[in-house]
């Protein structure tokens, strides 16, 4: 299972193969291609991560080539049942994207958001973020006081 950690190696996300193939289905390499993005469900093993499901944009979230807005009901529903189903185990873990560049970097409406979004959890929730590019993952784990952006583990 591919993993990402921080440089000091004190915090790591492990994704799934199948998470990653779901990536690659949405990357932007084709230029009419629209941006994707839903959120990241998983479970918080201290001070790691394992992502277990990710979900796909729906029929109602806003798509264009430089813009994705997640319309938040359908998502919520598949996150409200795997925690149901999981008897709380799989929990949100935060949201991902794509942008048409090989190796993406969040946009200033991308820093917006997350800092939006940490608003809304409790006082040091660390969040996941992750934006797909056309050949690379920016993956960062972030917290209302600090951001740090995961590298590639794998040899």
């Amino acid at each position: 299972m591919p993993v990402w950690g921080t440089a000091d190696h004190r915090h790591f996300v492990l994704i799934p193969d199948q998470i990653l193939a779901i990536f690659d289905t949405y990357r932007q390499v084709d230029f009419e291609a629209k941006e994707s993005g839903g959120i990241l469900l998983g479970k918080c093993r201290g001070d790691h991560i394992e992502l277990c499901y990710v979900t796909a944009p729906a029929m109602h979230d806003k798509r264009a080539r430089t813009l994705f807005t997640r319309q938040p009901q359908i998502h919520q529903e598949i996150a409200d049942r795997l925690w149901c189903e999981s008897a709380g185990q799989i929990t949100y873990l935060g949201e991902w994207h794509t942008h048409p560049e090989a190796v993406p970097e969040p946009s200033t409406i991308d820093v917006a958001n997350s800092k939006d979004i940490l608003k809304r959890h409790p006082s040091g929730a660390v969040l996941l973020f992750i934006i797909v590019g056309t050949s690379a993952l920016h993956v960062q784990l972030s917290s209302s006081d600090s951001s740090h952006v995961l590298q590639s583990l794998e040899p």
